[in-house]
Parts: structure tokens; sequence; C-alpha cells
């Protein structure tokens, strides 16, 4: 049990027993099923050369904690890669053990009395989170916060609460999830009382492009002084620039040069944007030959 949601095993979280444990092929032919025993160890014996996957069932008030947040022996391995409460696949021999391939379990907040339910969609090159409360009276704000590949969770924007009776729907776009992989989200609400109350975690996948050389991201998104400029420059010698344009179409920053030269890696750059005017920005981002245009949003 995870009890801290930081989706590794600490000393003290201890084993859940009881836990079925299913294994599947890839073509999702069932195999074989068992149970976790006192210590939330299993063994799923005379597997045959192929590759398999795991799906664990949680009990009821528990989900799976977020995965890969350490070594592999702490860590939680479903990762939903072949649907619902799955793992990735795992080659197999005779013979030979594969140890720690794990699950982490902590409570559903979906099952409380604030959270209805939360949800993560991919729609027109923008991944959309969708969550639903039953009341928010007592709430101030609530925290969008996002997960990229092996990356830690951070914040990428803030709705202010609409402090309804009843219940009541939000959403957040992200503009910043271009480039492919799987996007991990979780809500996180402000209560007046300086309580907290995290959602569950949603994930997004988004496909691979047939070309992915040049790339960036821009954080937060909306966002207040400064924002984090991501670039993954894929061919070296290339010159990294940016140029911000307000809502009228007139250049804030021009052309400004952020690397000449720049070798084949990735590379962070802080955007300071507390003099501008709070409203909407065109950020347009050119590596070597290639330019890409986002969208930023600055707020109070």
């Amino acid at each position: 049990y995870d009890t801290n949601n930081n989706g590794k095993q600490d000393s003290g979280e201890s084993g859940a027993s009881g836990i079925i444990v299913r294994v599947y092929n890839t073509v999702g032919m069932l195999i074989n099923e068992t149970t976790t025993d006192v210590n939330g160890s299993y063994i799923v014996d005379y597997l045959q050369q192929d590759n398999y996957y795991i799906e664990v069932t949680p009990p009821v008030g528990y989900s799976v904690t977020v995965p890969n947040m350490a070594a592999e022996d702490i860590d939680s391995d479903v990762d939903h890669s072949n649907g619902l409460n799955t793992t990735r696949l795992y080659g197999t021999i005779p013979g030979e053990h594969t140890p720690n391939v794990d699950a982490g379990l902590i409570q559903s907040s979906i099952l409380s009395n604030d959270w209805l339910g939360i949800k993560g969609d991919r729609v027109s090159d923008v991944n959309i989170v969708t969550w639903l409360v039953a009341q928010d009276a007592e709430i101030t704000h609530y925290e969008i916060e996002r997960r990229y590949e092996s990356e830690d969770f951070e914040i990428v924007g803030q709705k202010l609460s609409l402090q309804s009776d009843g219940k009541t729907s939000y959403d957040f776009e992200d503009y910043d999830s271009e480039g492919s992989g799987t996007y991990y989200y979780r809500v996180n609400m402000i209560k007046e009382s300086g309580q907290t109350s995290y959602s569950d975690v949603v994930f997004v996948e988004v496909a691979k492009s047939v070309v992915e050389l040049n790339s960036s991201r821009l954080y937060p998104n909306p966002a207040v002084n400064s924002v984090t400029l991501e670039v993954s420059v894929g061919q070296s010698n290339s010159d990294v620039l940016i140029s911000i344009s307000n809502e009228a179409g007139q250049r804030v920053l021009s052309n400004q040069m952020l690397m000449e030269s720049a070798d084949e890696g990735k590379y962070r750059y802080q955007v300071d944007v507390s003099s501008y005017a709070r409203g909407v920005y065109t950020v347009e981002v050119q590596v070597g030959t290639e330019r890409e245009i986002k969208k930023l949003i600055l707020i109070e």
C-alpha cells in the first residue's frame, strides 16, 4: 500500500494480500491467474517463452499509484500500457525468474464526498482534463499537475473554484502536449481551511508522429512571471530562437537568440514574462530551420 501517494514503497508500507493478479499474452488471452500472499507477493509459474503483461484488480476503495517513480524493487509497474490496471509487456524465458513486477495501491479519492470523477482525453492535438466534484463551496482553487514520461509531477495550471453548492464540472486544456508518449495528470483541490485533496491519476497517450526531430515544451501554462522553455534539438549546429507576439499581432520579443549552433540534446531556458500585460500570446520557437507555434496564457 502506497499510503503517502509518492509512487514507491517506503519503509513501513505493508504488502497487500488477496489481490488478484492475471497474466495475459500479446493477443489478450488469459494465461494464468493468482492472488498475492500475506506479504503482498505472488508467483506465476510455467510460462512459455513469450511476451506477457500483468493485470491487477485493486480492492474496493483503492486504485493504482503513479508508475515508475523509483528503483525497480520499490516502484509500481502498472502504467496501463495494455488497458486499465495493466503493465507493459515482459519477455519470459523458461527457467528464468522475472522479479519486481509490482503494483502500488492508494486509497481512491473518487469515492470521497468531494470527488465524483476525472478523465483525460486527446482532442485536436490538445490534452483535456475534465473533473467533476459534488460541491466546492469551501474550495478556493484547483491545481492541475502533470507528469510526462519520467519527470516528476509539476503544476501546469490552475482553476478558480466556482464555489457552487451542487455538482460542478471543470476542464483544463494542456496546449503543451505536442510530444509523443504518456502524459499523467492529477488535480489538487485546495480548501479555504488549507486542507488539500488529490484526485485519482489519469493518463493520456499521445501517438508518435512520423518525424520528431526538433520539439519544444512551454510550462507552466497559464503562467504568471516566468515560463520554462524546454527545447529538444535533433540536429547539431542548430540555432534556437524565440519570438513572442500579443493578441494584436505585435511582437513583444523578436527573434531572441537562446543558443547559437546548439549540439543535439535537450535544453531548458527561463523566459521572463513579468512585464507583459495579462492575456494570450503567441510564442514562436525556431530550432534550425523548423518553427513551432504555441499559445501562452498569462494570468494574475
